[in-house]
């Protein structure tokens, strides 16, 4: 059994994508279905890599998209390309954390969820290098399972959180 490194799923021609599907070949799909056959970290890694290769796509679509017939000024370096059209760009205020969250996840569209994520905070200055996304998942977190908001209770018994059915 030939043993597959993660990464080389993006540079060996056996495993590539068809456009058509976006999804993993045939014979690597069936491979990955048997779960004795691969380490859960492996299938992670698969994952990972099969998400990134799709934000990628997106990302291009998007691209040729906006720019059209433009496309020889973008060698020039004459045509600038909006981040939305690159990024998913959530704009949360602090102060509707949650609220802010839910209304951008009802207003995205399939190929807005498939763009990598940016988020940014209302009336704040700050790049997001990943810190930025890292607070905002934090505090989300820190909400949600908050025993104030009243999404989830402690079982006293098993000491893991449910969803609070009342």
């Amino acid at each position: 059994m030939e043993v597959v490194d993660p990464e080389q799923l993006c540079l060996d021609s056996r495993w590539e994508i068809e456009t058509a599907q976006i999804s993993l070949p045939l014979p690597f799909q069936s491979f990955i279905a048997n779960g004795n056959l691969v380490t859960v970290s492996f299938k992670q890694q698969v994952l990972h890599v099969e998400n990134l290769v799709r934000q990628h796509e997106q990302q291009q679509l998007s691209i040729m998209n906006q720019v059209g017939g433009l496309l020889p000024m973008l060698a020039r370096g004459g045509l600038r390309v909006d981040v939305d059209t690159v990024f998913w760009v959530l704009d949360i205020g602090r102060d509707q954390l949650v609220h802010d969250t839910y209304r951008a996840l009802q207003n995205a569209s399939p190929q807005d969820l498939r763009k990598p994520l940016k988020v940014k905070f209302r009336g704040e200055e700050g790049v997001d290098e990943g810190g930025v996304a890292k607070e905002y998942f934090r505090l989300l977190s820190q909400q949600l399972f908050s025993p104030a908001y009243g999404m989830f209770k402690c079982d006293e018994e098993s000491r893991y959180l449910w969803f609070d059915p009342g």
